[in-house]
C-alpha cells in the first residue's frame, strides 16, 4: 500500500504559488455558465464564469490569478509530456537495438 503524500505547495515560472482548484460548489452552474429561467446562459456568479473556486475559501478567484493558476498547470502538463516523450525515445532505442542483437544471434 502506498503512503498519501504530503501536500506540496509548487510554484510556477513566475514564482505564483499553486493553489488547490476545486469545481464550482453551486449545483447549477456548468462550466461557469448557469440557465436563467427562460433558457438564457449568464456567468455563474460563485465562481465569476470561471467554474473553479479556490478549494481552502471556496471564493472565486480574480481574473488574471485564474490565468496563472491555469498556466502554473499547463506548464507541468507540457513538462510531463516532454518527460514522456523523452522516456519512449530511449525505450524506442532499446528495442530496436535489443532486436537487432536479436537478429544477429
Amino acid at each position: 500500500m502506498s503512503k498519501p503524500r504530503p501536500k506540496q505547495k509548487s510554484k510556477g515560472a513566475s514564482g505564483t504559488e499553486k493553489r488547490m482548484l476545486i469545481k464550482c460548489p453551486y449545483q447549477d452552474c456548468t462550466d461557469g455558465m448557469v440557465k436563467g429561467m427562460f433558457g438564457s446562459r449568464s456567468e455563474c456568479a460563485t465562481c465569476n464564469g470561471s467554474g473553479l473556486v479556490d478549494a481552502e475559501t471556496g471564493e472565486p478567484l480574480p481574473d488574471q490569478e485564474i490565468i496563472r493558476q491555469l498556466l502554473i498547470r499547463y506548464q507541468e502538463q507540457k513538462w510531463q509530456i516532454y518527460e514522456l516523450k523523452k522516456c519512449l525515445t530511449e525505450q524506442s532505442a532499446r528495442l530496436a537495438q535489443y532486436e537487432q542483437d536479436e537478429r544477429g544471434r
